[in-house]
């Protein structure tokens, strides 16, 4: 199976702010050596509480911090050795949907805009009619009208406003989205229909995800495979029916015995 992207042994550490100059440097550990396998076509769902290093772990696996150690490979290369056509290619290849969809959105940029930009800053030879071409077609896909084009991030709905965020990380046609926290700000009717989307979008383009949530109900909704994760360490990894319904780790067990499982027969069930 293609592995677009594979995480190994990924460590990341934070100089902690010293009380006095007198004080010895202490560090902490977001990230302790969590290693994860992302397949093409294919949903890998992060889940755990606030604080577990779920959202450090996928803003290093697509490069928006570096590690302290470890490695990323893309397609099995280590991304620090990808020429810079290659590396070009990575970041085209890895996008991400963020948790506040209209804080991502340049409130001073029309929807247009927005979507214009990543456009503009991936091609070598830009044409503004094809452009607006591309951009309404990947609006219509994520079920938004051309009308919408016009209008700023404070003119419209969160619900509105992620799908635009959808829209913009589809552009460049990646193979892996990064959803980091993508609907937890969602009323739950709206946070369904996105996931559905997202589901829909994936049947159609075959991009895979790596899924970021504390939800164990959104995850189990969304995901192929999942990595359970607690103070920056992986505690349980596997597929969604070993994680959820066998868990082994006391902690899993604890979160999932807390939660309701959101499938997509019944929106939520135990």
């Amino acid at each position: 199976m293609d592995m677009i992207i594979e995480a190994k042994d990924i460590v990341k550490t934070f100089k902690v702010k010293k009380q006095s100059i007198f004080d010895k440097q202490a560090f902490f550990t977001a990230v302790d050596r969590v290693s994860v396998r992302i397949p093409r076509k294919k949903t890998v769902g992060v889940v755990g509480e606030s604080g577990s290093g779920k959202s450090t772990f996928a803003e290093i696996v697509g490069n928006l911090q570096q590690p302290t150690s470890g490695e990323i490979l893309y397609y099995g290369k280590n991304i620090k050795e990808l020429s810079k056509a290659e590396y070009k290619k990575y970041r085209s290849n890895v996008q991400f949907i963020f948790q506040s969809a209209k804080e991502s959105l340049n409130p001073f940029f029309s929807v247009k805009e927005v979507l214009m930009e990543p456009l503009k800053i991936a091609s070598d030879s830009f044409d503004m009619n094809a452009a607006l071409h591309q951009i309404k077609e990947m609006l219509h896909r994520v079920k938004l009208e051309d009308s919408i084009l016009s209008k700023h991030a404070t003119e419209i709905s969160g619900g509105q406003a992620q799908r635009v965020a959808i829209a913009r990380s589809l552009l460049l046609r990646p193979q892996l989205i990064v959803c980091d926290e993508s609907v937890s700000a969602l009323d739950v009717s709206v946070q369904k229909q996105i996931l559905d989307l997202l589901l829909e979008l994936q049947r159609e383009l075959e991009i895979s995800y790596l899924f970021i949530t504390h939800d164990i109900g959104v995850v189990n909704y969304m995901s192929d495979s999942i990595m359970v994760m607690k103070h920056g360490k992986m505690v349980e990894q596997g597929t969604k029916e070993e994680v959820l319904f066998a868990p082994k780790d006391e902690y899993t067990q604890t979160l999932v015995s807390s939660s309701f499982l959101f499938d997509k027969e019944n929106h939520y069930a135990m």
